[in-house]
């Protein structure tokens, strides 16, 4: 099976393909082939070496894929079916195929593609909670900082959507991106009055 793995840490280029074996799922587990898998910021910060882990490595920590063997006493019914999954260990999803927690391991609804749902799968879950903390209202006004990343954006759209007006804060060259999320109003916080903006 090949894989995207790391050997020594540094920029993205100590990303390689190598050649591991496929993994066999144990109970409670199951194996997705994988179709997408997130690249998110804590794949970066482990590749650099700031949060160094045992060498070599697969990075990786959602998949989104079709179930394709599910370990011993588990729901045979999982196989075949498309799903999104937190990886077992928090790693292995830069992978053909992935081992994965069925306790974390959701369906995804047949015309929604995998990475539209791999998208907001973990993501969508921090914004939703966030919201809902928060308990925002039709009417308030919501501020979201870094409104034009992952979190960011969706919390954009959930608070829109829910009636609040959005100031969406992102560096210059991102404002673009945080209108079309549909925030009321686009401030660059790279500027030193956008508090007062």
């Amino acid at each position: 099976m090949r894989v995207i793995g790391i050997r020594e840490f540094g920029p993205p280029e100590v990303l390689g393909v190598d050649e591991l074996p496929e993994p066999e799922p144990g109970a409670g587990q199951a194996v997705v082939a994988v179709e997408a898998a997130s690249v998110i910021y804590g794949d970066v910060i482990v590749r650099s070496g700031r949060y160094p882990v045992p060498l070599p490595y697969v990075p990786g920590l959602e998949v989104g894929g079709e179930v394709v063997a599910v370990g011993p006493g588990t729901d045979r019914s999982l196989l075949g079916r498309r799903v999104v999954a937190t990886t077992a260990g928090n790693s292995g999803g830069y992978a053909e195929r992935a081992l994965v927690p069925v306790a974390w391991t959701f369906p995804v609804p047949d015309e929604l593609p995998s990475t539209t749902a791999l998208t907001v799968f973990q993501a969508g879950a921090v914004a939703s909670g966030m919201l809902a903390a928060m308990r925002v209202r039709d009417g308030e006004t919501v501020l979201v900082t870094a409104a034009a990343g992952r979190i960011g954006s969706l919390l954009v759209q959930l608070a829109r959507a829910g009636g609040a007006t959005v100031i969406g804060a992102a560096s210059a060259g991102k404002l673009a991106a945080v209108e079309d999320f549909g925030a009321d109003h686009a401030v660059d916080y790279g500027v030193g009055d956008w508090p007062d903006r």
